[in-house]
């Protein structure tokens, strides 16, 4: 998979890049293995910036949102994988499941989530906390 440019973070950075600069380092890791060159997004009619950064901010949460149900036991990573293939999407992660979480991309996720500054997302900061705490 290519790294997609954010185009409002100025001078072009990659995702990894911006993820560098924000100390949330996220690794993708897809079930059904998925090639997007970079022309497939440069052609003339395909996404516009706005629609990029978008599509991107989804692809974030998404990652964030299915490893925390993972990672809480919501849910196992198997079935999340039925249940996305079931829809006919990937299973997107911010963490490498068959490696484990690390603790960088531990406290990425309790960041991007004490971020949102919403009642339920320091619930799962919470949580999550309780989690990095047994890392360490």
């Amino acid at each position: 998979m290519q790294n997609t440019q954010f185009s409002d973070m100025g001078g072009g950075q990659t995702f990894g890049e911006k993820a560098r600069g924000t100390e949330q380092k996220c690794v993708y890791y897809l079930y059904k293995e998925v090639t997007m060159e970079e022309s497939d997004f440069e052609e003339e009619g395909q996404l516009t910036d706005k629609e990029r950064l978008e599509l991107e901010q989804l692809m974030l949460e998404a990652a964030y949102e299915n490893s925390y149900r993972v990672l809480t036991n919501k849910i196992e990573f198997e079935d999340l994988v039925e249940e996305k293939t079931g829809i006919g999407i990937s299973a997107i992660m911010a963490y490498d499941p068959l490696s484990g979480i690390q603790k960088h991309e531990l406290e990425g996720i309790i960041k991007y989530y004490v971020d949102q500054d919403e009642a339920e997302y320091y619930l799962r900061c919470a949580e999550l906390k309780k989690i990095l705490d047994e890392i360490n």
